[in-house]
């Protein structure tokens, strides 16, 4: 079972910190509104690199803010006039295209959460698929208690695939300031 800790100060950094157990931290990472940091300690592969490079590189078009969204199963974006919606059951299917890639989620009624995200870039180089089976109740307001993401996108190499399963035992909203234990 792999532990992980996140902390986010919105709109301004999301840290967290992953460990297969036994007190040893196997990847970390920092999110700025600039940058994305990631220290893989086991493989010491890194990451530094501004969104702009990090797309360049990988195929994915990412940012701070798709991050905190995804990461508590919001929408992407802010809905708009551009945007499709419809009501299937149970569920809203939203689509939305922004910055060159479509992002389309399914949207639970009974709490207005994301239960299915699916984004391709137009030109094929990245996908991201979030899955969040579970949600759990902090402070009044439904968080997500479990997701899968399934990550694709391209290297010099060719196609990778990275498949990422968390599940949160709390979370604890707090408004005080944060300290952030590490640099990169």
């Amino acid at each position: 079972m792999v532990r992980s800790a996140f902390e986010l100060k919105k709109d301004s950094v999301l840290w967290f910190t992953m460990s297969p157990g036994m007190g040893m931290e196997a990847i970390r990472g920092f999110f700025t509104q600039e940058r994305i940091q990631i220290r893989d300690r086991i493989g010491n592969e890194n990451i530094n690199l501004t969104y702009d490079e990090f797309e360049k590189f990988y195929g994915l078009k990412l940012s701070l803010e798709l991050f905190q969204n995804v990461l508590w199963a919001n929408i992407p974006y802010e809905f708009d006039y551009q945007d499709r919606l419809l009501r299937v059951g149970k569920k809203f299917e939203l689509t939305q295209v922004r910055n060159n890639v479509r992002y389309f989620s399914k949207v639970d009624t009974s709490h207005g959460k994301v239960s299915e995200l699916v984004s391709n870039s137009l030109d094929d180089r990245g996908s991201v698929l979030a899955s969040f089976p579970r949600f759990q109740d902090a402070s009044s307001q439904p968080f997500p208690a479990e997701v899968l993401f399934k990550l694709a996108y391209q290297i010099p190499e060719g196609s990778q695939n990275t498949i990422i399963h968390l599940e949160w035992t709390s979370i604890d909203p707090n408004s005080e300031s944060l300290s952030f234990p590490f640099r990169f």
